[in-house]
């Protein structure tokens, strides 16, 4: 039987207003197929991204020792939804020497977020967003992989009832939050669109499927 320190390990990064609750069916299956899980909580409201992925980086080497050195053979993967995949490219960028297999980013918008820059038109908006913004959602911070990295990207384009074009004016296709142009990263190795919502991407079977795929081999097939 594998012993849990052999096992490879999924640390799961969650989006903005969310605390990680919302992915424990993410994790469930994850530890059926044969992962340990851990989460990573941050401040996605009140904490710019730059901060907490320097709090995801002091996460990582309380698990795994100083500069992650005893982090297992087998792989210390990142599994982000939304605004949880910036904090992660962050901390890559960051700090290249951390040692983490490959990235899944669930509905990212690394490109920045439309939706996000229209609630910020009103006071009441830019005070939910808060500092979630600052190069992020407002754009311009996150646009290509570090290099050696491999991260893979699944996009939803099943807008409920067409939220995202109606109510924030996405004039392409999208997830209810998200266009799905507004996921893409140069030098990513994988980038796929599901006909899911913006929280559908993270219980959907398939998407579910597609994430361990590309843990396994870096690719979504």
């Amino acid at each position: 039987m594998e012993n849990a320190e052999d096992k490879q390990i999924a640390v799961l990064i969650h989006g903005l207003w969310l605390n990680g609750s919302e992915m424990q069916l993410l994790a469930v299956r994850l530890r059926q197929l044969g992962y340990q899980t851990l989460f990573f909580r941050y401040r996605s409201v009140h904490a710019q991204v730059s901060q907490s992925s320097h709090e995801l980086w002091l996460y990582l080497q309380h698990h795994f020792g100083p500069g992650m050195k005893q982090a297992p053979e087998k792989g210390v993967h990142l599994v982000c939804h939304s605004l949880g995949g910036m904090v992660a490219l962050d901390m890559l960028h960051r700090h290249p020497e951390a040692r983490i297999g490959r990235m899944v980013a669930l509905g990212t918008p690394f490109r920045g977020n439309m939706a996000a820059k229209k609630m910020a038109q009103w006071s009441w908006g830019r005070m939910a967003l808060g500092k979630s913004m600052h190069r992020a959602l407002g754009g311009g911070g996150f646009t290509h992989v570090p290099e050696g990295r491999e991260i893979g990207i699944l996009a939803g384009d099943r807008s409920p009832w067409g939220a995202g074009r109606t109510l924030w004016g996405i004039g392409e296709a999208n997830d209810g939050n998200v266009a799905v142009s507004e996921t893409l990263l140069d030098g990513a190795k994988e980038h796929r669109t599901l006909p899911v919502i913006h929280m559908g991407l993270l219980i959907s079977p398939q998407a579910i499927q597609m994430v361990h795929q590309f843990l396994q081999t870096g690719r979504f097939e």
